[in-house]
Parts: structure tokens; C-alpha cells; sequence
């Protein structure tokens, strides 16, 4: 601490009643600074807060699909839950077999993120991707939807490499 402070922090020490009220101060401002301020939803993707930990049903992609969507399953983890006993089955026993996936919005976040990736690899750069959630029909579960909309192709036509002569 420069010795220009030092003089005014003792006076600030010297003026508060003690120390321990400075440190219940200042926790009393983090605890307030932590909170979320009357309960309002933060985080990725706050607008599906509610869905939170709740057991996806479906996964499904809608849009302009230009990059294969078997590709988009391959690249999101975002599953919906299932049943199938030593990975052949396609049946349950009882919570045997059950592979059960619940919302988890950071990674459905990070979702988004793949599947711009997934086109700016295929050379659509600029896509936009719009994440749905919503309650299942007769379930207690949700449906995820990914409105995909790609953007713009690019494409290389010409490379022209200068000063590479004495490289190649």
C-alpha cells in the first residue's frame, strides 16, 4: 500500500467503531452482492430456469438444416433419457437399463455454442441457434428444440501466399 493511503486507512479505522463491524459490514455487502435480488433467475439461459434438473423427453433440431442432423446429435450433449439394458436392449426393467438425462441449462448452453461450431466447420459462419424448452405433453418432463438458422456459406475461391518463397 502506497504511504500516501496508509495515513487516510488509519483515520477511516479510527473513525468506524471497531473492526469486527467493518468485517460484518463488508460480509453483509457480499452476502448482498451473492444474492440474486428478489429471485430473479441467473445464470446461462435464465429464461428456462424453472426446467432446471427436470428429465428430458426429447431432443429435436427445426430450421434450415444444411449441416446433417445425426451430426448435430453427435456434437450436443444434451440427450433425452432412455431405456436400454447393457446398450442393445431398447427396454427398461424396472430402473434397470434407464439412462436418465435431466436439464442442465450451462451445458445447454453450451449446446448452442457446438452447433455454431458444427456449421462454421461446414463453412456457414454466423449461425444462429434459438434453444427451446418446454413442458411434455402428459409427462413430468421437458422437450428441448433447437431452432437452427445458418447463416452465411463461405466459401475459399482464391489464396495467394506472398513472401513464402524462401519457405518453399
Amino acid at each position: 500500500m502506497p504511504h500516501t493511503l496508509r495515513p487516510a486507512v488509519r483515520r477511516l479505522f479510527r473513525r468506524l467503531p471497531t473492526r469486527s463491524a467493518l468485517a460484518a459490514g463488508a460480509l453483509a455487502v457480499l452476502a448482498a452482492c451473492a444474492g440474486n435480488g428478489g429471485g430473479v433467475a441467473t445464470g446461462p439461459l435464465p429464461q428456462f430456469a424453472e426446467y432446471e434438473g427436470k428429465e428430458v423427453r426429447a431432443v429435436d433440431f427445426q430450421g434450415d438444416l444444411v449441416v446433417p442432423e445425426d451430426s448435430l446429435r453427435s456434437v450436443v450433449t444434451t440427450h433425452p433419457s432412455r431405456c436400454a439394458i447393457l446398450g442393445l436392449l431398447p427396454f427398461c426393467i424396472g430402473r434397470f437399463g434407464e439412462n436418465k438425462y435431466e436439464l442442465d441449462l450451462g451445458v445447454l448452453s453450451r449446446d448452442v455454442a457446438r452447433i455454431q461450431l458444427a456449421h462454421r466447420d461446414a463453412g456457414y459462419y454466423g449461425t444462429r441457434v434459438l434453444p427451446l424448452v418446454d413442458p411434455a405433453v402428459g409427462e413430468d418432463g421437458v422437450n428441448v428444440t433447437f431452432r437452427v438458422e445458418p447463416g452465411d456459406l463461405t466459401t475459399l475461391t482464391a489464396l495467394e501466399l506472398a513472401g513464402a518463397e524462401t519457405v518453399v
